[in-house]
């Protein structure tokens, strides 16, 4: 099982596996997520409660060192300045003290 299609491409080239034996279970989200509307005095609130005060771009997936988030963090650092100014980058997951400590600095 794979949970992407580009991970089960991975094991068919890289592994030999047979592609009939290798399949695509997905982690994709579950219909029941949708989007919603919400009020716009909730949406104020809650931008100010996470610090967003411009437009964003948002990483929500882990916070280990497979998922590079120092990439992601140099790569918006290397964006032009005009750009950065416009926008945030919002790092929205789980994460303990030291590894949040860490791509603070």
């Amino acid at each position: 099982m794979a949970i992407s299609e580009s991970s089960r491409r991975e094991g068919i080239e890289y592994l030999g596996l047979p592609e009939d034996r290798v399949v695509n279970v997905s982690t994709a989200a579950d219909d029941h997520f949708r989007v919603i509307s919400i009020f716009p005095e909730e949406e104020k609130r809650l931008l100010r409660k996470y610090g967003l005060t411009r437009p964003y771009l948002m990483y929500t997936g882990g916070i280990d060192f497979r998922k590079n988030i120092e990439g992601l963090i140099r790569a918006f650092a290397l964006l032009p300045e005009d750009i950065r100014r416009a926008h945030q980058l919002a790092i929205v997951c789980s994460a303990q003290p030291d590894s949040r400590q860490a791509l603070e600095i």
